[in-house]
């Protein structure tokens, strides 16, 4: 699964977003601009979430990574 069509101002605002559903759950997460991607873990658990641009806004990819529970636990908690 996906979360698709993000409407935000710039790409920083969704790493804020990201990053604050990372928080709340307590989640580590580390961003690396440069890839565009959000790499998280908890405990043992590591995963990646992959950040696309899109004409509709962005797509936060849940498919990739290690850990695809984490990943959808992310995604559940995540508020457009």
């Amino acid at each position: 699964m996906s979360i698709e069509n993000i409407k935000v101002a710039n790409i920083d605002e969704l790493y804020d977003k990201i990053q604050n559903v990372c928080t709340r759950l307590k989640i580590d997460s580390v961003v690396s601009k440069e890839k565009s991607r959000v790499y998280i873990s908890r405990g043992e658990e590591k995963s990646v979430l992959l950040i696309q641009a899109g004409k509709d806004g962005f797509t936060i990819d849940t498919r990739s990574g290690a850990s695809i529970e984490l990943n959808f636990e992310v995604e559940d908690n995540f508020d457009i």
